[in-house]
């Protein structure tokens, strides 16, 4: 029986460690070629290029479908500054001062970077 606990122990002990050291929450790097995002075990590429950005004051709407962590939002939220009335959002904050709204693949993300101001002019 100890066996067992041990072996479990020793299964589990390398995924706590992955969840407790991870940054929480949505985390943003501007690099040389797009906007890199990462939001739980997704990475998004947002290429400077091919994107259409614009930026916005408007606040998140209600949530449609996505997870719920404190100061995190990921998912389908309701937004009336697209046509589709509807983004997915990769955001720390649901009503920040000012957030980029991205165009790609035809489907609008509503995302939250620092530096948002600074780093806007990439986008072409």
């Amino acid at each position: 029986m100890s066996e067992i606990i041990i072996g479990i122990l020793l299964l589990s002990t390398p995924i706590i460690l992955f969840l407790l050291t991870r940054k929480p929450g949505v985390t943003y790097e501007w690099k040389e070629n797009g906007l890199f995002v990462r939001a739980g075990l997704s990475k998004y590429l947002f290429p400077y290029k091919s994107s259409q950005a614009a930026l916005t004051h408007l606040p998140l709407g209600s949530r449609i479908l996505g997870t719920a962590a404190p100061g995190t939002y990921v998912g389908q939220f309701a937004f009336s500054g697209v046509p589709q009335n509807k983004v997915h959002a990769l955001a720390n904050s649901k009503q920040p001062d000012q957030a980029l709204i991205v165009f790609l693949d035809r489907k609008y993300y509503y995302l939250t970077p620092p530096q948002l101001a600074e780093n806007f002019n990439r986008f072409e």
